[in-house]
């Protein structure tokens, strides 16, 4: 069990992502997911991730700056997670600075 936080820059976690490694939860709300969210991601805004049923296995956050992130991977720490988890340096935008695209979902208002 991960103990301290673990944040990945956007390469980190496009390696792990290539490898089968993490499963991404983006924790956002519906509207800002569906503006453009890491492919493969699930949604799960932060308010409702404490009681979330979550994927077993590594987990990786994210959201738009990487302070909501930060606070789930804080909340899940200290619920004693038993899986190792980390966020996303500087969020999506960081994720797309870097050069990797996301998804929009169809009807999404452009931000």
């Amino acid at each position: 069990m991960t103990t301290t936080p673990t944040r990945l820059s956007a390469h980190d976690l496009a390696d792990q992502l290539a490898a089968g490694e993490v499963t991404v939860v983006d924790v956002r709300e519906p509207m800002e997911y569906a503006s453009g969210h890491i492919s493969g991601s699930l949604n799960i805004p932060l308010a409702r991730l404490p009681q979330a049923d979550l994927p077993h296995g590594p987990l990786v956050l994210v959201c738009q700056s990487g302070n909501r992130s930060a606070k789930g991977l804080s909340q899940l720490l200290r619920q004693g997670h038993p899986h190792p988890v980390a966020d996303l340096l500087g969020g999506v935008p960081a994720w797309q600075q870097a050069g990797f695209s996301v998804r929009k979902l169809k009807g999404a208002p452009c931000p």
